[in-house]
């Protein structure tokens, strides 16, 4: 039997951030940037970004939202969401996403998993687990990307509404940048 072994990886918190919102607007915002410092991916690096938040809409009419994953100038990820309906009842929201080296400074790959449930109420906070009922969920796989990464380059999340409305809004409530290395 071959001897298998294997690298201790590390894993370090580089970002934390709360509350972060977006709210009466149409205008693509950014809900979060992280700019990651030259030579943080190298070539096997990969930093894993994880977003915990949610989407209220009491408008009084459905709003989409247009969510965009950036690196550097290169957009890696773009989707329109599903309408949501009007309700007084927050959805919350959870996206996992990695950035990662692909072997040379110039060369990265995204993908993760993005969440959003329907309007449930929780006995205490958002969601409900009693019901298995989701807007979507699923997985995203970006672009490739060929950044240099040996130079400063940010990591955004953006958000555009549909909708101008004060009741139609994203509030990303946790996020954090985790180098694995």
């Amino acid at each position: 039997m071959p001897n298998i072994t294997s690298e201790t990886k590390t894993h370090k918190i580089l970002n934390k951030s709360r509350n972060l919102l977006v709210e009466n607007t149409v205008t693509e915002t950014d809900i979060f940037s992280y700019t990651v410092p030259a030579n943080t991916l190298g070539t096997l690096n990969a930093l894993h970004i994880r977003f915990g938040g949610s989407f209220l809409n009491s408008s009084g009419s459905g709003v989409t939202y247009t969510m965009r994953f950036k690196f550097g100038a290169t957009t890696l990820f773009s989707d329109v969401t599903a309408s949501f309906a009007s309700s007084a009842i927050r959805r919350p929201l959870d996206f996992d996403v990695v950035l990662a080296a692909n072997g040379a400074t110039n060369a990265q790959v995204f993908g993760g998993n993005v969440m959003m449930s329907v309007a449930t109420a929780a006995t205490i906070g958002v969601g409900d687990i009693g019901t298995d009922e989701q807007a979507g969920y699923g997985p995203i796989l970006g672009v490739d990307s060929t950044e240099d990464s040996t130079a400063n380059k940010d990591f955004k999340l953006t958000i555009q509404p549909s909708v101008a409305n004060v009741n139609a809004e994203v509030l990303i409530s946790s996020v954090y940048v985790e180098l694995i290395q």
